[in-house]
């Protein structure tokens, strides 16, 4: 029984706490509007764009938090409120590590 609670339990309520919170603070900032009031297509296109990239393609995917980068395909994929609502979340948080060479890679630390 112990065993059980450490070894599924524990994982299984931090997991939970944690999509409460990246949930929580999500649903809290969605409405703010960015500065620029730029979509995230447009913020993912610029900092493409200043880096010298060229040959990743921006799609639309169905869903909340589903935004995610496919190197394979070189497909940055974005959920519809993302890339089209100019809001901070969305634009706040365009890809800046990409797959490609380190030399090229943008370091936001």
């Amino acid at each position: 029984m112990t065993l059980w609670l450490i070894l599924i339990a524990v994982p299984m309520l931090f997991g939970l706490y944690a999509q409460f919170r990246v949930s929580s603070a999500y649903n809290k900032n969605i409405l703010i509007p960015s500065r620029g009031r730029i979509t995230g297509r447009e913020a993912a296109q610029a900092v493409l764009a200043s880096a010298g990239i060229h040959d990743v393609e921006i799609v639309r995917v169905e869903g909340q938090l589903t935004d995610h980068f496919n190197p394979s395909e070189r497909r940055l994929a974005l959920s519809g409120t993302t890339m089209m609502e100019p809001a901070w979340p969305r634009s706040a948080s365009p890809p800046t590590r990409l797959a490609m060479p380190s030399s090229r890679r943008l370091d936001t630390a």
